[in-house]
């Protein structure tokens, strides 16, 4: 390149080099940064009892737990130990990307039977579709959406999880509304 030529290119190089300092934005972080915090929060999560809780069950585009064979209502004690274990398990379990983090999920949660064992479905989701607190004695039903909404069965008795199943699809429709 003639040196006039190499001389403005240098300069464009050193200004979009400064640009991110000149406009008090930070650089981006390291690429080995420390994962984020997973934060399951009390707040958003809530215990699903009787036909409410089936109605968890009642996915349109994602797989549920098979052979369920009857229900039972968690105690608020079975969720805590639940959103203990749920923040390790997101922490330790490589997840999908989404445009909304699935360690923030709001989740609501209903006991089943398979087997003769008590289990737990959790239902997760970025949020409440609308304002009020419906989500607390609704299932939260959408078809697609992608994998910020997924099911998880949990196992209060070996405090593991399995089952995780993700939504389709990147629309929110909602099933129900």
């Amino acid at each position: 390149l003639p040196a006039a030529r190499m001389a403005r290119f240098a300069a464009v190089a050193a200004a979009l080099a400064l640009a991110p300092a000149a406009c008090g934005k930070d650089a981006p972080p390291a690429k080995n940064a420390p994962p984020a915090p997973v934060v399951v929060r009390a707040d958003q999560g809530a215990i699903l009892k009787g036909v409410a809780g089936r109605g968890i069950f009642d996915q349109c585009t994602r797989d549920r737990p098979a052979n369920v064979q009857g229900f039972w209502d968690p105690s608020p004690q079975d969720v805590k130990r639940l959103e203990e274990d749920l923040a390790t398990y997101l922490r330790t379990h490589k997840l999908p990307d989404s445009s909304q983090p699935v360690q923030q999920s709001w989740r609501q949660y209903a006991g089943f039977v398979r087997w003769g064992r008590k289990l737990i479905y959790v239902n997760a989701f970025p949020g409440p579709l609308y304002p009020g607190d419906y989500w607390k004695r609704e299932a939260e039903e959408v078809c697609a959406g992608g994998p910020a909404y997924y099911g998880i069965v949990y196992d209060p008795d070996a405090r593991t999880f399995g089952e995780m199943k993700f939504n389709p699809g990147t629309k929110d429709w909602s099933k129900k509304r």
